[in-house]
């Protein structure tokens, strides 16, 4: 068992197109804190011991401060930069991005949305996992949270729907685009788990990840929109295993803008339940 306290690494580089603007720095709780601020609450209440922030060079200086406003005395913590290729209308993705950390993390670790909010069971059941490893094949978590739990009642939202086999490991994860409530009862896939990119890694993964997305950028130079698969190449070619952790609690986030009201009268009630205090860092 590990004694070393893992690492969380938080995604926050994101452009936020279709909320409008950088929805990750939103005050959103009773108190003004962010999504990104309750997850790094729930995060170090679980055990994690050093926060790092994946953002766009601009935004650096200013989730420097932040960041130095609610952690400092209490755990370790950095920004570090995805870079953007100019030649692309969006980045790289989710695998780019946790690249980006290969510098800053030393530990275990988990990969976290900032504009998500997973709860503390979900960073529970991630620290059980880091701490425990299984087998002799790298073998990785995600948090799969059921689909119904995830939908936006003001617009579309795009998903990774999970396939599990019987061991409850990943065998892939389907892209699924534009859905909605209705369409997603239609297709019988409310309960389908999906990942909210609540991921669990040790820094092996960092090799086959650099090796893929290096790979994949050679492939696909002229495509503005595609985004490396690196974990499901890894799979595929029996590199790695991902074991899917059935989510227990409740996740809430923005995708549209008009989810705010929504997300802040269920922080509101997750206040008054006494799950937060008002103020986070006081």
């Amino acid at each position: 068992m590990s004694e070393k306290a893992p690492a969380l690494v938080i995604l926050a580089a994101g452009l936020g197109t279709r909320f409008g603007g950088d929805k990750q720095t939103v005050p959103l709780g009773p108190g003004g804190a962010t999504l990104m601020e309750y997850t790094i609450h729930d995060a170090l209440a679980a055990g994690f011991g050093r926060v790092v922030v994946i953002v766009r060079a601009e935004m650096k200086k200013a989730m420097d401060a932040s960041l130095s406003k609610w952690l400092s005395g209490r755990v370790p913590f950095a920004c570090a930069i995805q870079e953007r290729d100019t030649s692309r209308a969006k980045p790289w993705g989710t695998a780019h991005a946790v690249l980006a950390a290969r510098f800053s993390v030393r530990e275990p670790f988990a990969v976290a949305n900032a504009d998500d909010l997973y709860g503390r069971e979900a960073f529970d059941a991630i620290a059980r996992f880091l701490a425990d490893p299984e087998g002799d094949v790298p073998t990785y978590a995600l948090v799969g949270f059921p689909l119904r739990d995830t939908l936006s009642d003001v617009g579309s939202v795009n998903r990774g729907v999970c396939e599990v086999n019987a061991s409850g490991m990943l065998t892939r994860i389907v892209e699924r685009t534009g859905l909605t409530r209705e369409a997603a009862e239609r297709e019988g896939l409310l309960d389908a788990p999906v990942s909210m990119n609540l991921w669990a890694f040790t820094t092996d993964v960092f090799s086959p990840l650099e090796e893929g997305f290096t790979r994949f950028r050679a492939e696909n130079a002229s495509d503005g929109n595609t985004e490396p698969t690196a974990i499901q190449a890894m799979i595929e070619a029996k590199r790695a295993r991902v074991r899917v952790i059935p989510a227990t609690g409740q996740w809430c986030g923005v995708t549209h803008r008009d989810d705010a009201p929504r997300v802040r009268e269920e922080l509101a009630a997750r206040v008054a339940r006494g799950e937060y205090p008002r103020e986070l860092w006081k």
